[in-house]
């Protein structure tokens, strides 16, 4: 199954993997490839809600330059944006990430599970490094 956003992450690695990819790059791409309005983290302090947000995790080699999220953080931001700021705007949440922590993503699951069961396509991608990209199935 190859999901709606799958050309984020191909950019993104695309990108990245000729020297790492910087804070302000990831905005650039997610835009380009969205096209319309989007809320991006890490990227723009845009405090207004879009249907879909892409949250962006880099921690190896494909990183370049400060201000990138972990995966805990785009976790975290992911479900504050979705259920806190952001309720019954945003309808697509895709998470692009070189790092898989499964005790975070356990302390996380149960509100990504509501996510989804109240509608909300949710897409995540984990890049293997240098040149894979795989989508993570939520059940």
């Amino acid at each position: 199954m190859e999901g709606k956003f799958i050309n984020i992450a191909q950019e993104i690695l695309r990108v990245a993997a000729d020297g790492g990819l910087r804070q302000d790059q990831i905005l650039a791409i997610v835009s380009r490839e969205a096209e319309g309005k989007i809320n991006c983290y890490p990227g723009d302090a845009v405090h207004k809600c879009f249907p879909t947000a892409v949250f962006v995790a880099l921690e190896g080699k494909l990183k370049s330059g400060p201000w990138h999220y972990n995966f805990e953080r785009s976790l975290k931001a992911m479900v504050k944006h979705v259920l806190g700021a952001c309720p019954n705007v945003t309808r697509d949440v895709v998470l692009i990430t070189d790092s898989w922590w499964a005790p975070i993503f356990e302390t996380w699951q149960a509100n990504i599970n509501t996510m989804i069961q109240s509608g909300i396509n949710v897409e995540i991608y984990i890049i293997l490094y240098p040149n894979m990209i795989h989508q993570f199935g939520i059940l």
